[in-house]
Order: structure tokens, then C-alpha cells, then sequence
């Protein structure tokens, strides 16, 4: 769960595994600080549509790690 500023308030443990960090690590921070530059535009735009409620929930699919 991720709040307005996109900060990280809850992970599942697919996402630890992802990203290979423990929840007490992620929890605080900001999902964009994972994000390679090409997709940081495009969380500040799911930002917007979420917050607006443009938009209920987003998936996010990895197809491959960097």
C-alpha cells in the first residue's frame, strides 16, 4: 500500500522479493525511489489518477528485473 506522496505504508512479501529489500527497509520510503528514470513520469501520472480518483487500483506487471 502506498500513500498520496507515494510513500511505502504496507509490502507483501512479493515485493520484498522483488525488489530484495525486507518490509522494515521498504516501509517509509518512497515507491519511486525503485523506479528507473524512464518510469518516473509514469508514476507521477498514476499518482495523479489515483488520487483523483480517475483511476480505483493499478496493477503493476514485471516482466523482467533490471
Amino acid at each position: 500500500m502506498i500513500r498520496s506522496d507515494l510513500t511505502i505504508i504496507k509490502v507483501n512479501e512479493a515485493l520484498t522479493e522483488l525488489l530484495g529489500y525486507s518490509a522494515r527497509e521498504l516501509e517509509g520510503t518512497k515507491i519511486i525511489e525503485y523506479a528507473c528514470e524512464e518510469y518516473k513520469a509514469h508514476w507521477c501520472h498514476l499518482q495523479k489518477e489515483l488520487w483523483e480518483k480517475e483511476m480505483p487500483f493499478f496493477k503493476l506487471k514485471v516482466d523482467k528485473l533490471i
